[in-house]
């Protein structure tokens, strides 16, 4: 009785964690199964959101709109034939106006590294945005992005002491470790 009152409590206490983890490995097994598939577009899509739960849980807004830019990633992604305004309009203007709002609510007050993972932000959403039609760039904006974001997220955990920023590390890294390789047998000729 006493370990179940224990798990309860701990679970209780620790729910978005294990939601952000269970998003996580949904993400990165978008990651590896073939590109541009059902089944990537389907993690994504149930991956994004359930990682964006863990931020708001958290009360993490940087995290809760690039979740959220992800997430529209994911719908825009079951529609290959939009033009590139439609998605530039779709995951490039939320992600500004993200910013805007973390501006206007003087969110440095509270986290003075999310500046970093705007930057992050913004670049994965013009990635995202120009898929399927400048390949080069979409790697490029989605290596820095992810980089950017994953610096964000180390420093969140580090000097902030934000568990959950440690979720946004690895999975930005890994994140980034396609796009690197692919702008650099880009840049090497192969």
């Amino acid at each position: 009785m006493f370990i179940d009152f224990m798990f309860k409590k701990w679970l209780k206490s620790n729910w978005s964690l294990l939601l952000g983890i269970g998003a996580m490995f949904l993400l990165i097994a978008g990651t590896v199964v073939i590109q541009g598939t059902t089944l990537q577009k389907v993690l994504f899509l149930i991956g994004a959101p359930l990682l964006g739960v863990t931020a708001w849980s958290e009360d993490q807004k940087m995290l809760m709109f690039l979740q959220a830019v992800i997430t529209i990633s994911a719908v825009i992604a079951f529609f290959p034939d939009l033009a590139l305004e439609v998605k530039f309009m779709g995951l490039f203007v939320p992600s500004v106006l993200g910013v805007i709002y973390l501006v206007k609510v003087d969110y440095i007050e509270k986290d003075s590294y999310w500046p970093v993972g705007a930057f992050g932000l913004l670049l994965i959403a013009a990635g995202l945005s120009v898929a399927g039609v400048f390949p080069f760039y979409f790697n490029l904006l989605l290596a820095i992005g992810g980089i950017s974001v994953a610096l964000y997220a180390f420093l969140g955990y580090y000097f902030l002491k934000v568990k959950i920023q440690l979720m946004w590390l690895i999975l930005n890294v890994l994140f980034a470790v396609n796009p690197l390789i692919r702008v650099a047998a880009f840049l090497l000729g192969f």
